[in-house]
Formats: C-alpha cells, sequence, structure tokens
C-alpha cells in the first residue's frame, strides 16, 4: 500500500516495492506525477545482472528538482528497458528507454493518452485497447476519476488481455492506482485487487493550481 516518505527534503507518497525497494506509481508535495511501466517499444529479452531496479530509477526522477533535465543527463547504461511518464510543472513528458537509447519528449497535456507495457501485450492487443480507450472518451459526455475507473477496473469481456488480467499463467493485475488532481493537491487512490483493499491519501501541495482545472 502507499506509505509517505521524506526523499531530499520533500514528501513522496507511493506503493515500494517490497523487493527492489522501488516503485511504479509516486506523487510529491511539488504536484509531480510519475508512473513507469516495463519494456519500451517492443518485448526484450532480460539481460541480468541488471545495475539499477527500473522502480528505483522513478524515485531518483521524484527526488530530482528538474524531471526534464535528470531524464536528458541520468545514465542509463545496463538498466532493463522501461517507459516513464510523469508530469511536473504543467508539463507531460514520456521517457522511453530500450537497453541502447533514451526517447524523451515532451507531449500535449490537453490530450488523452494510454499506455500498454510491451511486456505483457503483443502489438495487435495494445492496438485494440487504445481503440477501447478512445471508444471510451468518445462517447462519454462527462469523464471523471469514477469512470476513468471503472473503465480500468473492467476486463471487457477479455480475461488475458483486458485492462484487469487474470491469465491462465498466473499473471493478475495486482492493482489500480491514480492521481486525482485538485485545485492545490493531489489525491492518491490505490485499490489492491488481490486483498480487496482500497487506501486513499491526498497531498498537499506547495503551489496552488497545479493543473490548471484538468
Amino acid at each position: 500500500m502507499p506509505q509517505t516518505e521524506i526523499r531530499n527534503g520533500k514528501k513522496i507518497i507511493f506503493p515500494k516495492d517490497p523487493a527492489g525497494g522501488g516503485t511504479w506509481f509516486a506523487v510529491d508535495e511539488n504536484g509531480t506525477v510519475g508512473i513507469l511501466l516495463n519494456g519500451a517499444f517492443q518485448k526484450h529479452i532480460p539481460i541480468y545482472p541488471y545495475r539499477k531496479s527500473r522502480g528505483l530509477i522513478l524515485l531518483d526522477l521524484m527526488d530530482a528538482e528538474d524531471g526534464s533535465a535528470y531524464c536528458q543527463t541520468t545514465d542509463l547504461t545496463n538498466t532493463e528497458p522501461f517507459t516513464i511518464v510523469f508530469f511536473q510543472n504543467k508539463r507531460l513528458y514520456e521517457l522511453r528507454w530500450d537497453g541502447h537509447q533514451k526517447y524523451f519528449q515532451q507531449l500535449d497535456n490537453h490530450s488523452n493518452y494510454i499506455w500498454s507495457s510491451v511486456t505483457l501485450y503483443s502489438a495487435e492487443i495494445i492496438s485494440k485497447r487504445k481503440m477501447l480507450f478512445e471508444d471510451f472518451i468518445a462517447n462519454k459526455s462527462f469523464i471523471n476519476s469514477q469512470s476513468i475507473y471503472d473503465f480500468h477496473i473492467n476486463d471487457h469481456g477479455d480475461h488475458e488481455n483486458g485492462f484487469v488480467i487474470n491469465r491462465q499463467n498466473g499473471i493478475k493485475t495486482q492493482c489500480i492506482t491514480q492521481a486525482i488532481f485538485q485545485y492545490d493537491s493531489i489525491k492518491l487512490f490505490h485499490h489492491d485487487l488481490l486483498l480487496n483493499r482500497r487506501d486513499e491519501q491526498t497531498i498537499k501541495t506547495r503551489y496552488e493550481e497545479i493543473c490548471q482545472g484538468h
């Protein structure tokens, strides 16, 4: 479940991976939100051992004062491929590392996006999930945190590749985590699907109007 830590002099809330100590989803009191997905553009074959856990890379980014500068300067040599998406200072960014090269870009934060881990889904399934997401956006006259949660907890009739998976090989979706932007705070909602336990924490930000109503 999410916990609060003071890192580099600021409060950060994140669910901690008990094995590596990293995370896949974090928010801080500066209004930064970061998420991590395994893989970059295509499924890779792991080459162990790696120098550093990808979940620790996300925490390092959250520790940095300037996430964009961190992404452009940090050495990712011998790090397993990943994708990081983060929102900071009213800007949305994406960093992909394919094991050899960085791909860093600023995104339009007024647009809608969906990401799927390439280690879990084929290109065909990723395309299908994107179509489901676009249909959801197009057919909803009003979208809020609850409707987005409802969309993500629905397997859409596909236990193997839905938004909540329960595969025959034992792989399951473990949780749904959501950052909800408010005027001067961020609410972190976390639903542990295995324990059917929900947790909700709010972190007050140092700056007002962090999201300009979005």
